[in-house]
């Protein structure tokens, strides 16, 4: 299974939404604190982005003010406006 997340470009840091894309992904979850995310509702800034390994390839957390990401994946590829990082 593949999965896409995007995010939304910080004012003060970038110019450019970053998308990564995750190929062979074996586990994702969110969860929100407090509220639901889906409808006109999103999760707030990425606290804390950390990516670790793992025996099926490696394990992205991201901490959202408001919630949390989790996904396990063969592998990931980040973009940042279109130019291919990892």
């Amino acid at each position: 299974m593949s999965l896409t997340l995007r995010f939304a470009p910080n004012r003060f840091k970038h110019s450019e939404p970053l998308t990564i894309r995750y190929t062979g992904v074996v586990e994702y979850t969110a969860a929100a604190y407090g509220t639901e995310w889906w409808g006109s509702r999103r999760p707030g800034p990425v606290q804390l982005d950390e990516v670790l390994p793992h025996e099926a390839g490696c394990r992205h957390d991201i901490a959202l003010i408001g919630g949390r990401v989790r996904v396990v994946a063969a592998d990931l590829r980040a973009e940042w406006g279109g130019a291919a990082r990892g």
